[in-house]
C-alpha cells in the first residue's frame, strides 16, 4: 500500500516537473509516447477488471441504487474540480464554466478506481468491499463515458460527430450485457498484452484519422475521441 501510495505521488509530481526541463519539440514527441503507454496500461488494467465483473441478470434492479451511489461517488469531484478551475486558478487563467466541465471530468472516475487499487494492495481482494468498489469503479467509467457526451456537445455545440461516441458505447454495453464471459479467448498475459495494444491502437488511430491534416485535409469531421476504458473492459 505505501508502495502503490509512493509510486502515485512520485508520477503526479515528476509528470508536472519533467517537462518543464525539455524543448518545446522533445516534449511533444514526449508527450505523445506517454500518452500510448499509458492507453495500453489502463487497456491492460481494465481487461482484469472485467474478468472478475459478473452480472446478475436475474436481478438487474440492485444495479439502479448502485449506479445511484457511483454517479454521486463521481459527480462530487467532478463538481469541486469545476469549481477549483473557475475561481482557483487567478483571474487570468480561470477557466470559463464549459470547459471547466469537461476539464474538470477527469476527477470522476478515479476515486473508485483508485480506491479498489489500493484495496487490492492491501490484501482485502476477497472483502465484501473490494467487489463493491470494483462495481463502482466500473459504473464510474461508464456514467463518464456516457456523460461526454452532452458535455462536449455545450462545449462545441451540436456536431453528427458526437454520435460517433454515443454509438461506439451503446454497441460496447450491448455486446457486454450479451456476451459476457460467453466468448472463449486466450487469457494469458501475452494475449491480454496483445488485446491491450489493439485497443490503444485502434482508439489512437480514430483520433488520428479525424484530427491529422493528411487524411482530413478540409476538416470535414470533428476530431473523434474514443476512450480505451470500456472497450478493454
Amino acid at each position: 500500500l505505501i508502495l502503490f501510495c509512493s509510486n502515485l505521488f512520485i508520477g503526479l509530481i515528476g509528470s508536472q516537473l519533467v517537462p518543464e526541463c525539455m524543448e518545446p519539440s522533445t516534449y511533444s514527441s514526449w508527450k505523445q509516447v506517454v500518452k500510448a503507454i499509458t492507453m495500453f496500461c489502463v487497456a491492460y488494467i481494465m481487461i482484469h477488471v472485467g474478468f472478475h465483473f459478473d452480472l446478475d441478470k436475474s436481478n438487474l434492479r440492485q444495479y439502479g441504487t448502485e449506479y445511484l451511489v457511483a454517479m454521486t461517488a463521481a459527480g462530487f469531484p467532478w463538481i469541486f474540480c469545476s469549481i477549483y478551475f473557475m475561481f482557483a486558478l487567478g483571474s487570468e487563467h480561470n477557466l470559463p464554466w464549459q470547459k471547466a466541465l469537461i476539464a474538470a471530468r477527469f476527477a470522476a472516475p478515479t476515486s473508485a478506481g483508485i480506491l479498489f487499487t489500493m484495496l487490492e494492495a492491501a490484501g482485502m481482494r476477497e472483502t465484501w468491499l473490494f467487489k463493491k468498489a470494483r462495481i463502482l469503479a466500473i459504473f464510474d467509467d461508464l456514467d463518464t463515458l456516457l456523460l461526454m457526451v452532452p458535455l462536449k456537445a455545450i462545449f462545441v455545440g451540436p456536431k453528427w460527430e458526437l454520435s460517433i461516441d454515443l454509438a461506439f458505447v451503446g454497441i460496447l454495453v450491448f455486446l457486454m450485457y450479451v456476451f459476457l464471459h460467453k466468448v472463449p479467448l486466450p487469457a494469458s498475459w501475452p494475449a491480454i498484452a496483445g488485446y491491450s495494444v489493439c485497443i490503444a491502437a485502434f482508439c489512437e488511430l480514430v483520433h488520428f484519422l479525424t484530427s491529422s491534416a493528411l487524411t482530413d485535409p478540409n476538416d470535414i469531421a470533428e476530431t473523434v475521441h474514443l476512450e480505451v476504458l470500456l472497450p478493454a473492459f
